[in-house]
């Protein structure tokens, strides 16, 4: 009897699996597995690509079968119907996950997710029933990779409430963030303000200070104004007094008046014996003298007042002094 590829003897319509024993080596199963290919080959009947019934594919011309969709020109039943139950099962999961909350809600419909993986699931076991022949070796594959993800679900549902705390966390963080911000506007807003108000003020105060400057500047140009006419007027005192006084000296010094030098020409001679005595009145003229008259006093009067003016013209530029040492 010959041996198929996965270890079975006996008839081809009914094979039997071998005994511990009698099962080959390695360089024996590769012998036989080619053997059972080209007895399956020879056995099948070929299908051409464009025929009506349109099989899995047509016969090549090296001898061996073309899988679809490389020579098929329609697609296998088998592959129609899988694919029509995953898209039922993942329709049937989008309408579950928009009427259910959690982390299976309307915002996680990814692939990932347990529904769309549960849908996958069930037409990968569609697939593994069809194929009786390699059911148990993609059954150890599948029970595989279930356990795999069975691990990775149990430990994404022990994780949902650190997720969860993550979540909230995230949410606190960003809700403080904004009342940060919205603090920190309103304090810079609050201190642009006392700022802005602080720089009024001082604006203010700086205009008014100015003002008093050139309010005390113009005083200032207006007291030496004044002390510029009063030196003048000093000045014209002191020339007045000057000239006052040289007059009265003039008008009070013998030496210079005609009469005494009239009188200091005279030369007298002695006293004659019959001459009267001191006390005696004279006649106007007589012994080169003259009587006093209203002009003499007069200009003894002039003459007193013109002292008294001086006095005063020497004392005034004293007190100016003093005066402008005060102001200054």
């Amino acid at each position: 009897m010959a041996d198929d590829a996965y270890g079975y003897v006996g008839s081809p319509g009914k094979p039997q699996p071998r005994t511990g024993g009698s099962r080959p080596g390695p360089r024996g199963l590769a012998l036989s597995s080619a053997a059972a290919q080209t007895a399956t080959l020879g056995r099948s009947r070929a299908t051409p690509p464009g025929s009506p019934g349109g099989g899995g594919g047509g016969e090549h011309t090296n001898g061996y079968y073309e899988v679809y969709p490389r020579g098929g020109g329609r697609k296998p039943a088998l592959l129609v119907q899988l694919e029509s139950l995953l898209a039922e099962q993942l329709r049937l999961s989008e309408k579950l996950a928009s009427v259910k909350g959690g982390i299976h809600g309307a915002d996680y419909r990814d692939e990932s997710g347990a529904l769309a993986l549960e849908a996958h699931r069930a037409v990968f076991d569609a697939f593994i029933n069809a194929f009786t022949t390699y059911r148990p070796l993609l059954t150890k594959v599948k029970e595989h990779y279930d356990r795999a993800l069975d691990r990775a679900l149990r430990s994404e549902h022990e994780n949902v409430q650190m997720r969860s705390e993550l979540k909230a966390m995230e949410l606190r963080k960003g809700r403080e963030v904004e009342t940060a911000r919205a603090e920190a506007i309103a304090t810079a807003a609050t201190f642009r303000g006392d700022v802005q108000q602080r720089l009024a003020k001082q604006t203010a105060r700086a205009e008014e200070a100015e003002k008093e400057r050139d309010e005390a500047r113009a005083e200032i140009a207006r007291l030496v104004e004044e002390l510029e006419e009063t030196r003048a007027k000093c000045a014209e005192a002191v020339e007045e007094r000057r000239v006052l006084k040289e007059a009265a000296l003039k008008e009070s010094s013998w030496a210079q008046d005609p009469a005494m030098e009239s009188m200091m020409a005279l030369s007298v001679g002695p006293v004659p014996k019959n001459f009267p005595r001191a006390d005696a009145t004279l006649v106007d003229g007589e012994g080169g003298l003259s009587a006093p008259t209203e002009d003499a006093e007069g200009g003894e009067e002039e003459g007193e007042k013109a002292e008294a003016a001086v006095e005063d013209a020497e004392a005034a530029p004293e007190g100016e002094a003093e005066t402008e040492t005060k102001d200054e």
